[in-house]
């Protein structure tokens, strides 16, 4: 999965549910002529649960 890096609440939510940071695609997304770099996660079948977070 991916997100533009000035969205760390997609981050969060990537994190949360297992997610780990492989890299940066750069320049990926273009919106309005604007370039935006991508952080890409990845979670495999092996990798393990992520562990549960209490209601906020």
């Amino acid at each position: 999965m991916g997100h533009r890096t000035n969205n760390p609440a997609s981050c969060k939510v990537a994190r949360a549910a297992g997610f780990v940071v492989e890299g940066i695609q750069r320049q990926k997304l273009a919106y309005d002529g604007v370039r935006y770099d991508v952080e890409l996660h990845a979670r495999l079948a092996t990798d393990p649960e992520p562990a549960p977070h209490p209601p906020s």
